[in-house]
């Protein structure tokens, strides 16, 4: 009997000391999320100057181009594009064109800029970068056009379809 006793106290005591202790607190908090519309746009510089100084003898025209800028963008919003503006008109008889690598959209090609509208240079991008994409001028002088001498600023815009 003393044993049994002996057993249940040691069984008591036990099973008091293998209770979960309660002593804990917790809390909660919200995260707001967010991230915007990115529409980011870099050239690395100034094509080099465009001149045309000869003509050859019985041509209605001559070209020069410039391949030496490149531009590189991120956008997070998918069908994005890319269009290119002149600052202001060219003179009858004059053409600047403009190409851009398509990188992760479509390339529209050679594309006319000298009217000072806006024009679709790369369509359909997809999100994400690409960098170092290369930008070639070209400008063109009728033999009717006359001498020309001026600069004109061109704006490249990475904006949504």
């Amino acid at each position: 009997m003393k044993r049994t006793t002996i057993l249940l106290a040691v069984l008591a005591i036990a099973a008091l000391m293998t209770q979960p202790v309660s002593a804990q607190a917790t809390a909660t908090q919200t995260v707001n999320l967010t991230v915007n519309s990115i529409y980011k746009l870099a050239v690395s510089g100034n094509p080099g100057a465009l001149t045309i100084s000869d003509m050859v003898v019985g041509a209605s025209s001559a070209s020069t181009s410039d391949a030496s800028s490149n531009y590189s963008m991120t956008t997070n919003v998918a069908n994005s594009r890319m269009t290119a503006q002149m600052d202001a008109a060219l003179p009858a008889g004059l053409t600047l064109t403009i190409a851009l690598v398509g990188g992760n959209g479509t390339t529209a090609g050679t594309v006319d800029v000298s009217d000072g509208t806006a024009k679709n240079v790369v369509t359909a991008i997809a999100r994400g970068a690409a960098n170092a994409q290369t930008i070639t001028y070209g400008f063109t002088a009728d033999a009717s056009a006359g001498a020309f001498t001026g600069s004109r600023v061109v704006t490249l815009t990475l904006t949504n379809p």
